[in-house]
């Protein structure tokens, strides 16, 4: 299964991909009911999981770059997928004849869902 368990100063979270919604239930003890595509989500759905750096000129921190800052949290949120070694698409499709990407496919979750956990 492809899974993605992160905290942030707003809770514990899990990413699965949307295929494997079936056998979650089974696997996630505590997990909220509620989930939330990650192609969906809002900017205030974002905010619940991704703090705000508090100083009015800095906005959401970069998790791939510590000097860089985001003004929008949904940036801020798919920086943390990324710096974790996950992607929400496989940035080497183009080239997967020529590179043989596997790898980089194992780690991409193509309709990624987020669980907050109790």
């Amino acid at each position: 299964m492809k899974k993605l368990e992160f905290t942030t100063g707003k809770g514990r979270f899990v990413v699965v991909d949307e295929s494997e919604l079936p056998k979650i239930d089974q696997l996630l003890i505590g997990k909220d009911d509620k989930f939330i595509k990650l192609s969906e989500i809002t900017e205030e759905q974002a905010r619940e999981i991704i703090e705000h750096a508090g100083s009015p000129w800095y906005g959401h921190k970069d998790f791939t770059n510590p000097h860089n800052w985001f003004s929008n949290p949904l940036d801020s949120l798919h920086s943390l997928i990324k710096s974790k070694g996950w992607f929400t698409s496989n940035p080497f499709e183009k080239f997967a004849d020529e590179c043989g990407c596997e790898e980089a496919e194992s780690r991409t979750l193509h309709n990624p869902v987020i669980f907050k956990i109790k």
